[in-house]
């Protein structure tokens, strides 16, 4: 969809300086698009989500540098969110379903690049690349409970 990529561009292009926040803005314009590669034939749209105060949790740790943003987790605490959203994909997809991991847009980015190494077909979409018209199916809930510090204390800031 280059029309509407190439509108969203000049639109916000002259304002927003930040390539990652500017291509954010194209994949919420481009929404149809994106959702439509990860629907199936029935239009639904199966999701992994993010327990709501682990999503906030994990928004407060996104850092932003020169090379971008990233998560700012320590190396036990990655492991463990890697290891989670492996599971729930390894079990959605024991159903023959391919799911996406759904999160809010602060987080999306940082969240692909925490996971893209280990999960690499474990796709990362916002809330608002997703078309109103699919079929959301919500399959799996990664809770703050489920991700231990080495303390043993859920991993909620």
């Amino acid at each position: 969809d280059m029309v509407t990529i190439l509108e969203t561009m000049a639109d916000y292009g002259s304002r927003v300086k930040d390539m990652e926040q500017l291509g954010e803005l194209v994949r919420g314009a481009i929404a149809r698009t994106i959702t439509r590669q990860f629907i199936d034939a029935d239009n639904k749209l199966y999701c992994i989500t993010l327990e709501p105060v682990l999503e906030r949790s994990l928004s407060g740790q996104v850092q932003q540098t020169a090379n971008g943003s990233f998560l700012a987790l320590d190396p036990f605490q990655q492991n463990q969110l890697v290891q989670e959203m492996r599971d729930a994909a390894d079990r959605c997809m024991a159903q023959g379903l391919q799911p996406v991991l759904l999160c809010g847009t602060a987080l999306r980015l940082a969240m692909r690049r925490a996971l893209e190494r280990y999960l690499p077909q474990l796709h990362v979409l916002a809330y608002n690349e997703v078309a109103s018209r699919a079929d959301v199916e919500f399959l799996e809930q990664i809770k703050a409970s489920q991700l231990e510090t080495p303390a043993g204390q859920a991993m909620v800031a």
